[in-house]
């Protein structure tokens, strides 16, 4: 009995296949391997275009560290730069300005007292304001 069903599934199966459903199969076959292929060409174009991008990128961010480097030596050649310098490291100053020399403490910062004393008609504007509203919200006076 299986040998009749098989030599009937065989017979079936020859009797339908003809040149028309072979090329139909075969083109269908080639079909399907070139939309894989494009889609692979796709995905590897995509990526290439990716690194192509990031690499664009990161051209112009040296192109611009370049040009801040070279605006950087431009401002060190310059006259006022060297007279800044001289100024910081010599202690010289322009005629008609006065220095102010404050005591350093033992690790040779400069000694000033954080806490500025002031009287009540001499306070800076910004403490005037934090009392303001210190006094606002805490209604304190």
């Amino acid at each position: 009995m299986f040998k009749l069903l098989a030599k009937q599934k065989m017979y079936y199966i020859l009797k339908h296949l003809n040149t028309r459903t072979l090329l139909f199969g075969v083109l269908m076959l080639v079909s399907i391997s070139l939309i894989f292929s494009t889609v692979k060409v796709v995905q590897k174009n995509y990526s290439l275009q990716q690194q192509v991008d990031n690499l664009a990128s990161e051209v112009s961010l040296l192109e611009l560290e370049n040009e801040n480097l070279q605006l950087g030596i431009a401002y060190y050649n310059t006259d006022a730069f060297l007279e800044l310098e001289a100024r910081k490291k010599f202690n010289k100053v322009a005629h008609g300005e006065k220095v102010i020399a404050l005591p350093r403490d033992g690790d040779g910062v400069l000694a000033a007292s954080t806490e500025a004393k002031y009287s009540d008609d001499q306070k800076p504007q910004y403490a005037e304001n934090f009392d303001e509203w210190f006094h606002f919200l805490f209604q304190r006076q």
